[in-house]
């Protein structure tokens, strides 16, 4: 093989590290922006942090800070709902309970 052609494959390897180094980055701040909705914090906040320091900082941060007060409001709330929806189920037909209301039971 002649030695242009080696280099040429040298150059074509560095650009396919370089791309996927890319795409795992922009994978990465998508979780960054995935979990930050999951928790209810704002969600361009830490994608621009992420993006300037790290999305691993980001994402340690997202985990530090937990969910905001707001957020776990709403999710008791909507977990209480759904309780008493599937409690109010079983009481009236225990033995054709909603899919959407099994749990595993230890």
């Amino acid at each position: 093989m002649s030695e242009e052609l080696i280099m040429g494959l040298i150059a074509l390897f560095g650009v396919l590290f370089w791309v996927m180094i890319f795409i795992a980055y922009v994978l990465l701040l998508s979780a960054v922006y995935k979990y930050a909705t999951r928790l209810g914090q704002e969600r361009v906040t830490w994608v621009v942090i992420s993006l300037f320091c790290s999305p691993v900082v980001g994402l340690i941060g997202l985990y530090m800070e937990g969910e905001t007060d707001e957020h776990r409001k709403t999710r008791i709330i909507e977990e209480e709902k759904w309780r008493l929806y599937c409690q109010s189920q079983e009481q009236t037909s225990p033995s054709n309970t909603s899919n959407e209301c099994i749990t595993d039971k230890k």
